[in-house]
């Protein structure tokens, strides 16, 4: 019974970090294709808001940011993901 129980308890944080996972890489998706299409008008509300930098300044800083977020993703998620489904398979 106990097996079971924990069995059932990995399926739920499976699910759970690969929701979290998924939920990451639409975060990076959205944030990519609003580089993308408004990068120009994101340029602009950012340089009205705080200093003004150069384009490729911000550029960098938002490519930068994104390749943190998708590491992160991993490591917090995905990398997690896979040690819970190889705990649940020694199992049985």
């Amino acid at each position: 019974m106990a097996i079971e129980d924990t069995k059932r308890t990995l399926d739920v944080v499976s699910t759970v970090l690969m929701i979290g996972f998924v939920c990451t890489m639409i975060f990076l998706l959205a944030w990519f294709v609003m580089v993308w299409i408004a990068g120009d008008w994101m340029y602009e509300f950012h340089s009205s808001i705080v200093s003004p930098m150069e384009r490729e300044s911000f550029n960098h800083l938002q490519y930068q940011g994104m390749a943190y977020t998708k590491v992160l993703g991993f490591m917090l998620f995905l990398f997690p993901w896979i040690g819970v489904k190889i705990a649940k398979a020694r199992l049985g």
